[in-house]
């Protein structure tokens, strides 16, 4: 009886400790998530300015002009290419910032997941332990 004890203890710590290792992984998993948004927003600082720039650009553009028809077709041609750029840029800011809220949304299920998880775990452990106090006490009393 003591053996079995001793056993399911043993069985008891390695399942705590794949449960911590677990558990570790998953806040790696969290903190690379975390990594990763961070980087996207940083990616989208960058992106801001450079439409900023393209913006100041535009400004630029539209305050110098040319009398010459030529000079002017081929400024009308670069604010064409740069409102392109701007729009596609401004499309990857947008998508940029649905994968953060895409990534924000996993964080917190997977925080979520973790906090059930242990508590599942917990309880399992709780009422193993507890059965086993139980069946120890029985054993004691038959004795």
């Amino acid at each position: 009886a003591l053996d079995a004890e001793v056993s399911a203890l043993s069985q008891s710590r390695l399942a705590t400790l794949e449960l911590d290792r677990q558990i570790v992984s998953l806040r790696q998993d969290v903190d690379k998530s975390r990594r990763e948004a961070s980087a996207a927003r940083a990616h989208n600082v960058k992106l801001t300015r450079h439409l900023e720039e393209h913006r100041r650009k535009l400004d630029r553009l539209s305050i110098v002009r040319s009398s010459a028809n030529q000079t002017h077709q081929e400024r009308q041609t670069s604010v064409a290419e740069l409102r392109v750029q701007l729009a596609q840029e401004q499309a990857h800011v947008a998508s940029l910032l649905n994968d953060q809220e895409q990534l924000d949304a996993a964080t917190e299920e997977w925080r979520r997941y973790i906090s059930a998880e242990m508590a599942t775990r917990a309880d399992a452990a709780r009422a193993e332990a507890g059965g086993a106090a139980e069946n120890s006490f029985t054993q004691q009393q038959r004795r």
